[in-house]
């Protein structure tokens, strides 16, 4: 189903909810009704079934997987299309992220694997499309019924009359999760038990004894000799049309409607769920008062003695987990991972590999993630974000991270289906803390925001491809703020302990000066950041030293990265060819930094009244960082100490605030990416660059002047900055929102940068 007929479908739900609870709503445009939406959904239902059972048929059959192989394997050059290409790229891109795979290799006489691993995927897929069109189904048939909506309940019974042989057979554990979610309703809701409904129950009951019936054994035989004759364009087009299966969620409010909360259940409530005994009920019960009264999932009930799997299944037709508050632990970790974009695979791999330490005893790791679908791209080249990880889901999610050693799949606990969210909003982030600070109390909290940073203008980061919206550095310090005041109310802390920024150019003084009275230990960087798989490294440094301030941790967190990636870029070879860099800093020590900081800003604004030629020539002197628009400001203060050798006040100001920045322990030649340590009375706890930033220092900031913009056109020609469309930018920054920052409001900084625009003009 595309995302906008599951926007319908969400509409159409919606517009039931709020019927039965009395509030009207004035359609603007037509939408179809019920009953239709009911009817695709079920003719969806049954085509994502044979999908289902013939890449299941694959799976089994290792001939099968051989033949196949030799197949693609033969297929000439050229004679399969781009969207196929994308998918085997990316499979073996997700796999030589965790192992050293050779491409070739695979293509070769590893192509069995690579089947098996494809159809896996796919697979995977079509189960969680499955149970997605099945909860979509039941809802809107729950929902039917608790309206008295007979159109659309004659509709789904005359549906499955017409449903004989093979096509029956396809419904048949549908049948069960439908018919279990009304007899649910009917049990404990007598208001609604009419002979009419009496009478669908029955019909319901010998639909799904006729469906179980049917042997689907003469249709697999069938089917396995029908593979065998598939030529390569054949199998290319089924993997073709399998990459573009996504779901979009149901979010998990709408999905609730007419259940109850497995942590407020009673046993009266239990029983009525069909199949539910009272001894099955007072498991239940107990299981939940031995937990602290506490299940996070409906899926942690199958570890009781007596319910398995296809319990857990007819449990959910009637039960959820969301009221709970989990017992206080020393940490939570909040995770924003904004995958709506280009870094959907990259974020869903992280993720994977938080897996690998999960939470623990005292330690909660909890994720908001939102994907990305191929159609949102404007190519399939494009289209990082068709990974076939995880089934394939577009929408939303958060997830209760849990051990788990199986790679390409999320195997937490799933806490909630958002639908489609704006990453890019800071209110969406601040209610995503809020909701797990309130969960999952702990004595100390981190934060964590992974997605794309920007220098530009004020800076900013989650960039939503879809909303096109992002957060500002002004959003972020708002955002944080409102995080910090609420841990307050909580714990008493008056800081978040880490603030990790999981993404380039945030490690700017614009950002660190926005949001210093809340954060006691950052960690970003000053210009690339990339994706990395070592968060279990971190975690497992956390969990096993929970006493770490949060300063601390964010020097363990650098240390892990730069350990990390120092490997990552030798193995492929692009040690010189990647800008690398990293920096911690001690939030406690940032006061000392800012003062020095205001100082300098002023003395520069009488400096450059006085010797204006002396700042133009250390303007002109200043490179760029690679590749971006920034500027290292400890690199600009020893230019302008260099050329006020004259005006001790000036150089006194640029001693001051490099003292207060403070400096490496040891000197590296960063020859390759290295860390360094720095004295324990510095703002900053340590740095990290390798030589090809070689005017890095780990804190940057916007020179916005006419010699530095030039500078920036001469090391970018594309960029198509001459002086005249340069004179143009900074005319107008003057009347952004630059002035609006902390760093503008409470230095002369941005004074000084309107002076030299002013000068130029």
């Amino acid at each position: 189903m595309r995302k906008l007929k599951v926007l319908v479908l969400i509409a159409v739900l919606l517009t039931f909810t709020m019927a039965i609870a009395g509030v009207s709503t004035a359609a603007d445009a037509p939408k179809p009704t019920a009953d239709q939406i009911l009817k695709a959904l079920l003719n969806e239902y049954k085509v994502t079934f044979f999908k289902h059972r013939l890449t299941a048929i694959v799976l089994k059959d290792k001939n099968t997987q051989v033949e196949m192989a030799q197949k693609l394997a033969a297929t000439p050059e050229g004679d399969f299309g781009t969207r196929e290409v994308s998918v085997v790229r990316d499979y073996l891109r997700s796999i030589s992220t965790f192992k050293n795979v050779d491409t070739n290799q695979y293509l070769g006489e590893k192509m069995p694997l690579l089947v098996k691993g494809l159809f896996g995927r796919i697979n995977d897929i079509y189960t969680q499309k499955l149970e997605d069109l099945s909860e979509k189904i039941s809802t809107l048939t729950v929902i039917s019924i608790l309206k008295n909506d007979t159109k659309t309940i004659d509709e789904l019974n005359n549906y499955f009359k017409r449903q004989t042989g093979i096509s029956g057979a396809s419904f048949a554990v549908l049948m069960g999760q439908i018919n279990t979610a009304v007899k649910f309703q009917l049990n404990s809701k007598q208001n609604i038990a009419s002979d009419y409904n009496k009478n669908l129950v029955k019909n319901f009951d010998a639909f799904s004894s006729a469906f179980k019936k049917v042997s689907l054994q003469s249709f697999d035989a069938k089917n396995i000799e029908k593979i065998k004759k598939y030529t390569h364009k054949k199998i290319w087009k089924i993997v073709s049309a399998a990459i573009l299966e996504e779901i979009a969620d149901l979010p998990s409010d709408i999905e609730r409607f007419g259940k109850i909360d497995v942590n407020k259940a009673s046993e009266a409530d239990l029983v009525n769920i069909p199949g539910v005994s009272k001894d099955m009920a007072a498991k239940i019960i107990n299981f939940r008062n031995e937990r602290g009264g506490v299940i996070t999932s409906v899926h942690e009930l199958d570890s009781i003695k007596g319910i398995g799997a296809k319990t857990v299944r007819k449990l959910k037709s009637a039960l959820f987990a969301k009221d709970f508050v989990m017992p206080e632990k020393e940490w939570t970790v909040m995770c924003f991972i904004n995958g709506d974009n280009n870094l959907e695979m990259a974020s869903l791999l992280g993720i994977n590999v938080m897996e690998r330490v999960g939470s623990t005893e005292n330690m909660n790791v909890v994720v908001q993630i939102d994907r990305i679908g191929v159609n949102e791209f404007g190519s399939p080249e494009e289209a990082q974000s068709n990974a076939m990880l995880d089934g394939n889901w577009s929408t939303c999610r958060r997830y209760f991270v849990q051990k788990d050693s199986r790679l390409f799949e999320l195997n937490s606990i799933l806490l909630e289906k958002m639908g489609e969210v704006d990453m890019g909003s800071h209110k969406n982030f601040v209610e995503f803390c809020k909701s797990t600070i309130t969960r999952f109390p702990a004595k100390h909290y981190m934060v964590l925001i992974s997605n794309h940073g920007s220098e530009f203008g004020i800076g900013g980061i989650s960039f939503d491809d879809q909303s096109k919206n992002h957060m500002s550095t002004i959003h972020i310090g708002q955002a944080l703020s409102e995080v910090r005041d609420f841990i307050k109310n909580q714990n008493g802390n008056d800081l978040i302990d880490l603030m990790v920024f999981d993404c380039c150019l945030l490690s700017k003084m614009e950002v660190v000066k926005e949001i210093a009275e809340y954060v006691h230990g950052v960690y970003a960087c000053e210009n690339v950041q990339i994706n990395w798989y070592a968060y279990d490294t971190f975690l497992r440094t956390l969990t096993s030293k929970p006493d770490m301030k949060g300063n601390e941790l964010a020097f363990s967190y650098l240390k892990a990265y730069v350990d990390y990636m120092r490997g990552w870029v030798k193995q492929r070879g692009l040690a010189d060819k990647m800008v690398l860099t990293s920096t911690a800093f001690d939030m406690s020590k940032f006061k000392d930094f800012d003062e020095a900081f205001i100082k300098f800003a002023a003395k520069l604004n009488e400096y450059v009244d006085a010797s204006p030629e002396a700042v133009e020539k250390a303007l002109k002197t200043m490179k760029n960082l690679s590749d971006v628009s920034v500027f290292d400001l400890i690199d600009f203060v020893k230019k302008v100490k260099a050329e006020a050798k004259g005006n001790k006040e000036m150089v006194r100001a640029c001693d001051e605030l490099l003292k207060t920045y403070g400096a490496p322990v040891k000197k590296l030649d960063h020859k390759e990416f290295h860390y360094s340590a720095f004295n324990s009375s510095s703002f900053v706890m340590g740095e990290a660059h390798n030589y090809i930033e070689e005017t890095g220092n780990g804190l940057s900031i916007g020179i916005f002047t006419k010699p530095t913009w030039l500078t920036i056109g001469a090391a970018k020609p594309d960029w198509g900055l001459n002086e005249t469309n340069v004179m143009n930018f900074l005319n107008k920054f003057k009347t952004g929102d630059y002035p609006n920052l902390k760093l503008s409001q409470e230095s002369e900084w941005d004074e000084f940068l309107i002076k030299m625009i002013d000068r130029a003009n």
